[in-house]
């Protein structure tokens, strides 16, 4: 269709004989004209051979189009006929972005790895021409994954591929009605053995507002996906697309969406307004102190003692909420002193709910069966100062810290056991903090596992898939 509009001959040609186009006749009648043939991915020429001119931008790339699934919010369902890039052509153009050394590579792949064989050789030969840099962004069905693959996964440098799976709910009626094919106990099997890597960053989304989800069912399903333990976890609304399934159900399912793009849901028959905002303002709390992997110690500790993960992240966006918080540009430390504000209200309303002193501290453990244990305030506070260290190179102590000291080069008295090559780095670099808990750093004090221990952090040396400092661990 495009290149009959552009043709030389387009005067000589008339609407009705160029394919592939859909055209407005002058009575105002519109027609539609014959397809054309599907165009051979081999013969579609390679756009990046001069990358000077995408310089630290994302390259995003392709290897197949179609998808053999027919999900309902999709436009892609509309395409079922697959076909690949051969691997030999792939190859090459591979090979033009790890020699440029580009950041990121993202396949846009609908479902990368639905032919093994060909996602099987594309992971292979990343992995064996690794440059250490480029990191490449995957697509994928994790419930097609399978022991061949986690191999491969094996080998990899830790932050070389990143793989987003696509989740959307755990409700087996939704499911189907959205026409997705999927074996949620494989999903979550195969997410775990992932994580336990340790090299893969993964990347989970749920759906907002797809049919027979309504707020209690979503909860299960949010929770759910946090059992999987995904690095992240992007919580979406359903976009309703002009042309797919679901457009075409809104009237059945009762589904109120935004007029103008994204199309986005508003309510359905299933879930109303109120609740679609309750879920936004969980979004962002998610994205904020879970995706951003600044409280990786500290959330496990406190989620604990909620109902459940959803739960938490509920009540702290219903805090924010209550105290005018979202829309605020917040720095990075202001974050961890909202969430300490937010756990000692917590703490107040339990205490005065069991009618417990101040000191006492408790927190109902719901988790637990309902049973109330002690909520340790120091051990949440030094998590937290942990998680703050791991991901900031502060200069100066968090705010919430009135009695801590920083190692700096007048007390190497207090660092013996360490060696030649750490004392080093600390005075020259000055970019480890060693924590303790006095305020003249002489005395030493037990921590909760019954021994002193100093902490270093190497901010010059992060995690690829959370950015945290590296850390070692000295016994006093």
């Amino acid at each position: 269709g495009i290149d009959g509009l552009a043709s030389e001959n387009r005067k000589k040609d008339p609407y009705e004989k160029i394919n592939g186009i859909v055209y407005r006749k002058d009575n105002g009648g519109i027609t539609e004209n014959k397809g054309t043939e599907r165009i051979d991915l081999d013969d579609i020429p390679f756009v990046y051979k001069d990358l000077s001119k995408f310089e630290n931008r994302i390259i995003y790339y392709e290897t197949s189009r179609g998808c053999p699934f027919s999900c309902s919010y999709c436009l892609s369902s509309i395409d079922k006929a697959v076909r690949f890039r051969s691997f030999e052509i792939v190859r090459k153009e591979l090979d033009s972005f790890l020699e440029r050394k580009v950041p990121q590579v993202k396949f846009i792949d609908r479902t990368f790895n639905c032919n093994k064989i060909h996602a099987r050789e594309i992971w292979r030969y990343i992995s064996e021409h690794d440059n250490g840099v480029t990191n490449f962004h995957f697509e994928v069905a994790a419930d097609l994954i399978e022991d061949e693959d986690i191999e491969i996964f094996k080998s990899m440098r830790e932050g070389l591929i990143q793989l987003e799976i696509g989740l959307q709910s755990t409700n087996i009626q939704t499911i189907e009605a959205i026409r997705r094919k999927m074996d949620i106990g494989s999903v979550k099997d195969t997410l775990l053995k992932i994580r336990n890597l340790g090299n893969i960053h993964q990347h989970l989304d749920l759906i907002a507002g797809l049919p027979y989800e309504g707020f209690e069912s979503f909860r299960k399903s949010f929770n759910d996906a946090m059992e999987m333990k995904p690095n992240q976890l992007q919580l979406g609304f359903l976009k309703v697309l002009k042309g797919s399934y679901m457009g075409e159900m809104t009237e059945e399912y009762d589904i109120k969406h935004s007029d103008v793009q994204p199309f986005e849901v508003l309510s359905t028959k299933w879930i109303d307004y109120d609740e679609i905002m309750v879920l936004k303002n969980i979004e962002e709390m998610v994205e904020v102190y879970y995706n951003s992997d600044q409280f990786e110690y500290t959330l496990p500790y406190v989620t604990s003692f909620f109902k459940s993960q959803f739960d938490f992240y509920k009540e702290l966006g219903d805090y924010y909420e209550k105290k005018n918080l979202f829309g605020i540009g917040f720095k990075r430390e202001n974050r961890y002193i909202t969430l300490i504000k937010f756990m000692e209200k917590k703490i107040d309303d339990a205490e005065k709910h069991n009618g417990k002193s101040k000191s006492f501290k408790m927190i109902t453990h719901s988790i637990n069966k309902n049973v109330s244990i002690e909520f340790d305030y120091d051990l949440f506070i030094e998590l937290l100062t942990f998680d703050y260290y791991l991901r900031e190179n502060a200069k100066s102590r968090p705010m919430w810290l009135k009695s801590k000291s920083i190692y700096s080069k007048d007390k190497t008295t207090h660092i013996e056991s360490m060696s030649d090559e750490t004392y080093n780095f600390i005075m020259s670099l000055g970019e480890v903090y060693i924590e303790i808990d006095d305020e003249t750093g002489e005395k030493e004090k037990s921590n909760h596992h019954g021994e002193y221990v100093l902490a270093e952090f190497n901010y010059n040396k992060r995690s690829r898939l959370s950015h945290n400092a590296a850390v070692k661990f000295y016994k006093k």
